[in-house]
């Protein structure tokens, strides 16, 4: 057409409205070598109305096309990404296992140093030394002041027990 023709297309009214809206707008006015403001205004601006329609519809083997080929790359992302987590699971699973081992050991080596503690402490021991276990009344007695003179004591030694008789309180 003129150029009278495409007036109607170079109206700040409508190039503002445009700007309103909230859908995509694809211009097709004219011809390739014609611009309007609505052209400049518009998300895609077509060369002609043919190729507008184009773009807005276009051929649905292409489209089908697009679909497969982005449905391929969707995939290949998606196993990538999956044999990257795989990798990371496999890899913190063996960092697990590794603290685990470790603090195995380490407190098998606290237990070994405990039992060795406790080994010290064991009563048979003490008494295959030369030591007694002495009681009054059911008590330990820990000082010459938890008897009195002519109390019974028992002193159990590393092959039987003992009773006895206080006779007398010999203080250091």
């Amino acid at each position: 057409g003129a150029r009278g023709d495409l007036e109607a297309f170079n109206s700040e009214k409508i190039a503002r409205s445009m700007l309103r809206f909230n859908i995509p707008i694809v211009s097709g006015v004219g011809h390739e070598d014609d611009v309007s403001l609505v052209d400049l205004v518009a998300d895609k601006r077509a060369s002609t109305p043919s190729n507008a329609a184009e773009m807005i519809f276009p051929d649905s083997k292409d489209l089908l096309k697009e679909i497969m080929s982005l449905r391929h790359k969707l995939a290949s992302a998606l196993t990538s990404r999956l044999r990257f987590v795989e990798m990371e699971v496999q890899s913190l699973k063996i960092e697990l296992i590794r603290s685990i081992e470790s603090l195995i050991l380490s407190l098998e080596s606290r237990l070994s140093l405990a039992k060795a503690r406790l080994g010290g402490l064991n009563f048979e021991k003490l008494f295959a030394r030369g030591y007694a276990l002495i009681e009054s009344g059911g008590q330990l007695v820990k000082s010459v002041e938890d008897v009195s003179l002519g109390g019974e004591l028992i002193a159990t030694l590393s092959d039987g027990k003992l009773k006895l008789e206080v006779k007398d309180k010999l203080k250091k």
